[in-house]
């Protein structure tokens, strides 16, 4: 069955009735007593039950306990949740979804600040923020208000005097497109250690964005992107994928997304390109996938890895994901082979017997639990279920806080608490560089979030930068400061040169990835110290240190970068695709690209440029540049694709086709004759195949206004001679020795049928009969020639039958009979 699902998240659902395997010594939920096969139904069969009830059919591993944090009426239908620095959780409502408010129209949705001011751990007072919004999905709340998305645009909604209540409207970046899925739109807000504010752009919508500075995303489907608070700057981060819905970060840095009906996580590498729904790669070929298993069903959204002390350690740094169909909270734990990951599927983290249950974002509290925005509802589909149905539910909205309550069980003070502490005024206490060293991430972040605020104002960037660059202090709390300069764009050279020769592998990471911004100093140090990095013997400071080389490298690091690609070619597919995305960034100037085209050896002359090629084959840099040039999507790279395929035979098909393709878009005079011989050796002699291939060349060649060259008329002719040739052997009379009967010594007609080749030939046929007709069909006797041939068609029963045995063909003897 197939099924389509909800806010940012799905396109078609796959429900898979199918239990995974997982290993007898992990930890795990209880099974949901309630028959499996509710949990793909698109409308569920079973009443609503109250948040008591519904909470006491929620099964999780021992210790650990579901409580209720709020629920309807304080809140509706929660689709994205965020914290803020005084600990408060902001939570979007929608009683619009699935459809915005009509034009004309004022919209009911809102953004609510809840909190727990008396700390039991259950939201006690509710603030609505903003009002009359039009399905606000992803929020991150920041100095004086809140950014979020709000059809058609990110905005930020601003409070200017302190009352919790929004004032003003500004619009940062949009309009957004939402006229194909408006439930595939802006989500999973983030803020980076850079600054800068992470997101994903949902299923199917085609946006073009333009932010202040000029900077241009086309986001089609499913994409990340990044942008600046103040509308500076937009960037796109990876594309590809379905419809991501959660972005999380895992304890070196490196982000993921949950996605709806492609991968339910993927490791987002920087200018990776992912499976969309058949859209072809960016020519580099797709980013490794780190999961091949789907937790029985496409219908994943919201997504945490766990880093904090309050769980036990076997259940921390685990990905926690939700399962909006089977209604389940999935579990899967990181398993790295170089800078490669792999997700290892463990038990459930949490079942429920209620099919209603529908965890759609998860978040890290600052006390440590998980907590659950769950869409409270009896249908999540789209496709098979009308979004006019009238069971669809409008007001129903739970957020659940999981909590360990073992033995074990470590405990962070209260929220109220947490609220005291980060109002003090004084930068440095005790208590703040405590928070900025925090285990807890959320904790962490909301500590830098303030402070970063306050850097500049305090005239504090000496005491950061001291910390910073300090081996007595703990790392995390260094790792704080470095986020705290680098997203005001004060890191020096100087300063990334010494975290990158002294400072820990986590140092190291962030400092090379802040190397690829603009910064003050002396370069030449950076640049030694970058290359030393690139042979680092921790993959993760590797991987760095190659986007690094990416952004502020030049052109001289091409065979290096290669040199790793090859390398790591089979070990770590990551560190493969991130030196090759590396080596199409340095090569995108035609400058650069021609520097690196000399090593190959091409002659030079001027009335003969690109046209001969004495590479050796076993130049094993040079094929992995070839690899790499579909990606450039430039006339000079595919000219040069061109010449290497064609001067070496036993290129790829995959290679020789994305030349073909290459070529085709970006024609010219002096590549006809190359390109003409490309297409025979791909195509075999298929004069239908050759016609289409010279109609993407004919193609393109009239987009350019250019006249056409003699070898490529030439190659028109020969396609329709030889398609003339074949089309009079196919009208030709039908050559038989043979005359046919059947039984009663009547004929059987003739029907056209296929071959493989795409030809039609005439055969006989017994449908001419009826589709009840069951017979013989014998010839005449014949002296049998040395060869002999004739063509056959049918089928012997459906395909997932056995062979019924009746359809054969026989040659006897005729003077024996047998």
């Amino acid at each position: 069955m197939t099924f389509r699902l909800l806010p940012a998240f799905c396109l078609s659902l796959a429900f898979v009735s199918s239990v995974s395997s997982v290993s007898a010594d992990e930890d795990r939920a209880s099974e949901p007593i309630t028959a499996p096969e509710i949990y793909g139904q698109g409308v569920r069969e079973t009443e609503p039950r109250t948040p008591d009830e519904e909470r006491a059919g929620f099964h999780l591993p021992d210790g650990f306990e579901a409580q209720l944090f709020a629920a309807e009426p304080q809140i509706a239908k929660p689709l994205n949740m965020a914290w803020d620095a005084r600990g408060r959780l902001w939570v979007t409502n929608t009683l619009e979804y699935p459809y915005p408010a009509k034009p004309g129209t004022e919209p009911r949705d809102s953004i609510k600040i809840l909190e727990d001011t008396d700390g039991d751990g259950r939201c006690d007072k509710v603030t609505t923020f903003a009002d009359k919004l039009n399905i606000p999905m992803g929020l991150l709340p920041t100095k004086g208000g809140v950014i979020c998305f709000n059809i058609p645009d990110i905005v930020f909604l601003r409070d200017n005097d302190g009352d919790d209540k929004a004032d003003e409207r500004i619009k940062l970046l949009g309009p957004f497109d939402t006229t194909r899925d408006t439930h595939g739109m802006i989500n999973g807000l983030r803020r980076g250690p850079d600054g800068w504010i992470y997101a994903c752009h949902g299923f199917n919508n085609q946006s073009n964005v333009t932010a202040e500075d000029g900077s241009n995303v086309k986001l089609t489907s499913g994409n990340t992107f990044r942008f600046r608070d103040d509308d500076s700057r937009i960037e796109q981060w990876t594309s590809g994928q379905v419809n991501p819905f959660g972005l999380a970060a895992d304890d070196w840095g490196n982000l993921y997304s949950a996605d709806c009906h492609s991968k339910p996580i993927t490791a987002l590498l920087r200018g990776g390109c992912y499976p969309s729904f058949g859209r072809p790669h960016d020519g580099l070929g797709f980013a490794p996938s780190m999961m091949d298993h789907l937790h029985g069903s496409t219908a994943i959204c919201g997504l945490n890895y766990y880093q904090a002390d309050q769980f036990p350690a076997s259940f921390q740094r685990r990905f926690y994901s939700g399962n909006v169909m089977t209604s389940r909270i999935n579990c899967n734990v990181i398993e790295r082979q170089g800078a490669t990951v792999t997700a290892r599927e463990l038990p459930d983290f949490m079942t429920s017997d209620d099919p209603w249950f529908r965890p759609v974002d998860i978040q890290l509290g600052p006390d440590g639990a998980l907590y659950v925005a769950d869409f409270y509802n009896k249908i999540i589909g789209h496709y098979e279920v009308p979004l006019e149905h009238p069971g669809r539910d409008r007001e129903s909205g739970r957020i659940w806080r999981i909590v360990y309550q073992g033995s074990e069980r470590k405990v962070l003070p209260a929220l109220t608490d947490y609220q005291k502490q980060v109002e003090s005024a004084e930068l440095f206490s005790a208590t703040e560089l405590a928070e900025l060293a925090s285990t807890n991430l959320t904790r962490r972040e909301l500590a830098i979030e303030r402070a970063r605020q306050q850097v500049l104002a305090s005239n504090k960037l000496s005491e950061v930068r001291a910390m910073m660059l300090s081996s007595d202090q703990p790392e995390l709390l260094r790792l704080s400061c470095l986020a705290m300069l680098w997203s005001r764009n004060e890191l020096t050279s100087a300063d990334v040169v010494s975290l990158v020769n002294n400072g820990s592998p986590r140092l190291q990471v962030d400092a090379l990835r802040a190397a690829s911004q603009p910064m003050h100093g002396n370069a030449t140090p950076l640049t030694t110290a970058i290359g030393k990095a690139l042979k680092n013997p921790e993959p993760q400071v590797r991987l760095a240190a190659i986007e690094a080389i990416s952004r502020c490298g030049g052109a001289g690091n091409v065979r290096g970068l290669l040199s790793i690609a090859r390398e790591y070619a089979t070990t770590d597919p990551t560190s493969r695709q991130a030196s090759r995305i590396a080596v199409r960034n340095l090569t995108r100037d035609s400058r650069a690209l021609e520097m690196i085209l000399k090593s190959w050896k091409f002659d030079a002359a001027e009335d003969a440029p690109l046209t001969r090629m004495t590479l050796a084959i076993d130049d094993k840099l040079a094929i992995e540049m070839a690899g790499i040039l579909p990606g450039l999507d430039s006339p000079l790279a595919a000219e040069c694709l061109l010449r290497f395929v064609d001067r070496f035979p036993d290129s790829n098909p995959e290679l020789i086709q994305a030349a073909i393709t290459s070529a085709a878009k970006h024609m010219n005079a002096t590549m006809s004759d190359a390109l003409i011989r490309l297409v025979k050796k791909a195509d075999g002699p298929n004069p239908i195949a050759w016609a289409r291939s010279l109609d993407s060349i004919c193609s393109a060649l009239a987009a350019q206004k250019v006249e056409f060259p003699e070898s490529i008329k030439d190659f028109a002719s020969e396609i329709a001679g030889l398609l003339r040739a074949e089309t009079e052997k196919a009208l030709a009379p039908q050559q038989s020795i043979v005359d046919w009967r059947d039984a009663a010594g009547a004929e059987w007609k003739t029907e056209a049928r296929k071959c493989t080749d795409g030809q039609s030939i005439q055969v006989l046929s017994s449908f001419t009969r009826g589709e009840a007709y069951v017979g013989t069909l014998a010839s005449s006797s014949f002296e049998c020639p040395s060869d002999l041939s004739f063509w056959i068609c049918g089928h012997n029963a459906i395909p997932s039958a056995a062979d019924h045995k009746k359809n054969f063909v026989r040659l006897v003897d005729a003077d024996l009979g047998s």
